[in-house]
């Protein structure tokens, strides 16, 4: 839980005082503590963390500054601050209470910019040193908190979500590049955002922001793989285990030990060893749905009496889903895809009724193999490796192409595609939400003119160069962390958690675990058997094998899926038709009406398949409208 928000300005800035409970205000969803305020001649600050009470009324004290010219402003938690009070105090830097801010602070005052190196946490926080005069932000590596920041001319404004930015009384245009890219890739990439001006800070970096207008960047994690070739899997699987069970007890950090529960290996590995190290029952949350083919009820039941966990469990409805989608949006600041928000929301407003901190299963997919993306490459990848055959299949695919006008499935679309994901299956997953057949089908010249312009797969620029050594497997992984963890799923989890004040804390994202996926071979993430056959995230199944009940072992990976075709057909379809083709849609000038118009037919007239219309596409396109009516109309 937490918030930090303020502005720094050389002139004095009238109303001061209101922009800033204006900012923290719009954002009190993430917490509704107290704010603790500073402000100076130049800087209004303010943080909301009920942690930082929580600890320092754990530990007897009350929250103060102990180092008068350095000033923490934190969103999250130091998972090791009673490891360095006494440390600081015994070298003489003051810090008489445990809070996350006074940590922050020493910490600052003992290493400068290499604090993080020392000091572990899903945190980000902003620093304001009152002697260099420098405003010095930070983010954890994996993105798990946002920081977000605003900087024209001399006014530098800062906040965890952009709607706090925007409180300040800004006004901004879209950036429609960002837009494009988000269109193609389903995601932002970091730094960028879609108002022009504001940006992300970017995970595992520290900016510094002087007083001359200089900002200069610092990179404290780097999620680089380099392969230990001489690790045998014996000693990766025992390396895990204990990786595995020191990040889960350093974040069993509350009274009682809650845990997100699907009944999927993620969660329940993390279920098996909170229940192994709780003195009592730990509890678990787990959202079902009433459609049969995607509910895991059953699977969380078996899991939760197989550790001797207590299972809270509550059902989720479509028109759940489409009386939240415009609040999902709101606390998203972004259009999105990713309908497995709607659960985590449902999830969390149901968990927030037991406790606000909560242990997630999130990022084994991403780190250690688990994605069907993955699991093809690891495969095939060797025969479309060879140059000859991607140079071939792309003239091919290029060819193919100026004979189609129109997605709509038919022979020659599919042998295009083929041959499209055969000559570079790296761009094509990227931009596999909207390709380009898809993306010039639905846009309108203008806006195709930007995508022309502007191509989203030169994201891939610099992956492609640092990862042109590694395994098919590995490469993937690094793409996936870099995409899709930092810009996807830490965004999703973060946003509709918090959203309803709920602290997620996440054990599989601990540096130690990511420092020993980076340094293992493709091969023990995806193995491949001698009859073909493909066991993802092999490394965890072999620390957990004896961890879980049978139900459990042969569970296939469902992820957080909804039934998104069922409920986007329901009432013929109304809901959707409604945002797609409504006047304002159209007017906006992205998207053509006719093409808007067959995309919507053929989905609900079931002559489409999963490349056109995705279903996924045609949420994003939903949340683009919904968005643009909440915060640029």
């Amino acid at each position: 839980m937490g918030i930090v928000s303020g502005f720094r300005c050389p002139f004095s800035v009238a109303g001061a005082d209101i922009k800033l409970q204006r900012m923290l205000e719009v954002q009190n969803h993430r917490d509704s503590s107290e704010a603790s305020i500073y402000m100076d001649n130049h800087i209004s600050a303010g943080m909301a963390n009920q942690h930082n009470w929580t600890y320092c009324t754990k530990y007897g004290t009350a929250p103060g500054n102990e180092l008068k010219h350095i000033h923490a402003f934190v969103d999250g938690i130091v998972l090791d601050s009673d490891q360095h009070a006494d440390y600081f105090n015994s070298i003489g830097i003051p810090v008489y209470s445990q809070s996350c801010s006074s940590i922050v602070e020493a910490a600052y005052e003992k290493w400068g910019l290499g604090l993080m190196n020392h000091l572990e946490g899903e945190f980000a926080c902003v620093i304001w040193d009152t002697k260099k005069q420098e405003m010095v932000m930070i983010r954890d590596p994996y993105g798990h908190k946002p920081l977000h920041y605003f900087l024209h001319d001399d006014l530098l404004i800062f906040s965890s979500e952009i709607k706090g930015i925007l409180a300040y009384g800004l006004s901004l245009d879209i950036n429609l590049v960002t837009l494009s890219d988000l269109i193609s890739i389903g995601r932002i990439p970091n730094p960028d955002t879609l108002f022009k001006d504001i940006y992300q800070v970017e995970p595992g970096n520290i900016l510094v922001f002087s007083n001359d207008k200089s900002v200069r960047k610092k990179r404290y994690w780097t999620h680089e793989i380099v392969v230990d070739e001489q690790i045998t899997v014996n000693e990766a699987v025992e390396r895990f285990d204990s990786c595995l069970r020191t990040a889960v007890k350093k974040r069993m950090v509350s009274k009682d030990t809650f845990c997100f529960l699907s009944g999927g290996i993620d969660s329940s590995a993390i279920a098996s060893y909170a229940a192994e190290i709780s003195e009592k029952p730990i509890q678990a949350v787990c959202v079902g749905f009433e459609e049969e083919e995607f509910d895991e009820m059953d699977d969380a039941r078996v899991m939760a009496a197989h550790v001797g966990a207590e299972l809270h469990k509550t059902i989720a409805t479509y028109e759940s889903f489409f009386d939240m989608l415009d609040l999902i949006v709101w606390h998203h600041d972004a259009p999105f895809y990713d309908t497995s928000s709607f659960p985590t929301y449902y999830a969390a407003r149901f968990a927030n009724k037991f406790s606000n901190i909560i242990l997630t299963g999130d990022g084994p997919d991403q780190l250690l193999g688990g994605s069907e993306q993955e699991s093809a490459l690891s495969g095939k990848a060797s025969l479309y490796q060879n140059p000859i055959i991607k140079s071939t299949c792309s003239t091919a695919a290029a060819v193919l192409g100026h004979f189609i006008n129109n997605p709509s499935p038919s022979l020659l679309l599919g042998i295009q595609r083929k041959l499209k994901w055969r000559s570079d299956p790296d761009s094509f997953s990227t931009g596999g939400l909207s390709p380009d057949i898809i993306k010039k089908f639905l846009c309108t010249d203008n806006f195709w003119e930007i995508h022309c312009q502007n191509r989203p797969d030169r994201h891939l620029d610099y992956w492609n160069r640092v990862t042109k050594d590694l395994d098919a497997v590995n490469k993937r992984i690094a793409k996936d962390v870099r995409f899709y963890i930092q810009d996807g799923l830490m965004v999703k989890v973060d946003r509709m958690c918090m959203a309803n004040g709920l602290e997620t804390l996440s054990p599989f994202q601990d540096k130690s675990i990511a420092a020993l996926a980076n340094s293992l071979p493709g091969a023990f993430k995806i193995a491949v058997t001698e009859n073909g056959n493909i066991i993802r995230k092999f490394l965890l199944q072999q620390c957990c094998r004896d961890r879980f009940p049978d139900q459990i072992k042969k569970k296939t990976n469902q992820g957080f899926a909804i039934p998104l075709v069922q409920w986007l057909k329901k009432n013929n379809g109304e809901f959707m038709k409604a945002v797609l083709l409504d006047d304002r849609s159209i007017k906006r000038g992205y998207f053509k009406k006719e093409s808007l118009e067959q995309s919507v037919n053929i989905f609900l007239s079931n002559q489409g398949n999963w490349y056109y219309p995705n279903p996924l596409m045609l949420v994003l396109l939903i949340t683009i409208e919904l968005w643009h009516r909440k915060y640029m109309d």
